[in-house]
């Protein structure tokens, strides 16, 4: 049975589109898997993979493509699959390094450069995402397939990859780690649910406004926001946790990041669950993932009106699309909830049914192992 190698620079190996869709899908498949990073020093097997890996964030990215190579010359596979394009440089470097054709799927999940790119400023941000863009053409053109996770990141690359064969692998979750459970919202305590990085493009001052508002238009509802995530350690967290600090009529509570099989388990006790992400171009052309795993969970969802969800989704039947800075009107839809439990418990049916039947990973999975077969 054939090696395949899972290559990735810039997410941690227990991401759960590498290790628990893609990685454990094929191992479970029969095929020998590796999965090779340069984000976290480890040497470990987990359920038949063989995960190995280094810190590479303080050496360039010459030396960083030399050492993935390296590790995918030792392990020696049929089949790359990378997850940026400085891993494409490394799968192509062992693939001449070893004299045989080598298999190499490129896996696009990310807006590339923007990713990188619009986190700069001024003629520094300009520079770098003509170089980059460059880049990412010419990185692109050597895998022999790209994957991509939603429709939109397939548009870009029918122009700048034309003759590349390409394919869409869905985000949706893997549906026997989700659990449904039900609202459990008793006319007294409201609880909405947020995960994410806490951050203000992610739309975290536009939630606090939202559910401070919520919390002062219904003084005989208890509200309770649950944060599930982490800081980044930027300039603006100061101000975040001090506008946290400040709600006096809601009560807060902030969960560090859960593995992704304890992912549902977090949401037992949650009614609705709420996302206010920026309209910026990332997020108005990115399908969110983590609206699929709510779905899972049985819950309901207001998200900003972005481009990505209209163009995928049928939103009316388990929640509402709404501007992110219009507190007051996305207020009147959560109270909708409030004022009508049955609206709640509907949606949340709803929510998990459009999970079981059309969006889980189970679904789709057969895609990818013949995507492996076929090319």
């Amino acid at each position: 049975m054939q090696k395949i190698a899972i290559v990735t620079s810039g997410h941690p190996p227990f991401d759960e589109r590498i290790f628990y869709k893609f990685g454990r899908t094929l191992a479970k498949k029969g095929y020998t898997v590796s999965i090779i990073c340069s984000t976290k020093k480890t040497d470990t097997v987990e359920d038949t993979m063989h995960i190995i890996g280094f810190d590479g964030e303080n050496i360039n990215k010459r030396e960083k493509i030399s050492k993935l190579s390296a590790e995918i010359e030792k392990f020696n596979p049929e089949v790359i699959i990378c997850c940026e394009p400085l891993t494409i440089l490394a799968a192509r470097k062992a693939s001449i390094s070893v004299s045989q054709k080598i298999k190499i799927f490129y896996d696009i999940t990310e807006w590339y450069p923007e990713n990188v790119s619009f986190k700069m400023k001024g003629l520094k941000k300009i520079f770098s995402y003509i170089l980059l863009f460059l880049f990412n053409i010419y990185s692109s053109n050597l895998a022999d397939v790209l994957i991509f996770g939603e429709k939109l990141k397939k548009k870009r690359y029918q122009y700048i990859a034309p003759i590349k064969k390409k394919h869409i692998i869905e985000y949706y979750p893997v549906l026997e780690f989700f659990q449904y459970s039900p609202p459990l919202f008793d006319g007294k305590t409201f609880t909405i649910a947020f995960t994410g990085l806490i951050t203000v493009d992610r739309g975290i001052l536009n939630i606090l406004k939202t559910v401070e508002l919520l919390a002062e238009r219904n003084p005989n509802v208890k509200i309770r926001l649950k944060l599930i995530g982490k800081y980044t350690n930027l300039p603006e967290d100061e101000m975040i946790i001090k506008k946290i600090n400040s709600l006096t009529k809601v009560l807060v509570e902030i969960i560090d990041w859960v593995g992704y099989k304890d992912f549902s388990a977090q949401f037992t006790d949650v009614d609705l669950c709420l996302d206010l992400r920026e309209k910026n171009f990332i997020y108005n052309n990115s399908l969110p993932i983590k609206l699929f795993d709510y779905l899972a969970c049985g819950k309901p969802v207001i998200y900003s009106n972005i481009k990505a969800i209209r163009e995928e989704l049928d939103f009316t039947k388990f929640g509402y699309l709404v501007e992110p800075s219009a507190a007051e009107s996305i207020v009147s839809k959560i109270e909708k909830y409030i004022e009508n439990p049955n609206l709640l418990r509907e949606h949340s049916t709803n929510a998990r049914f459009a999970a079981e039947n059309y969006f889980n990973w189970e679904k789709v999975e057969g895609k990818l192992i013949k995507l492996i077969k076929e090319n």
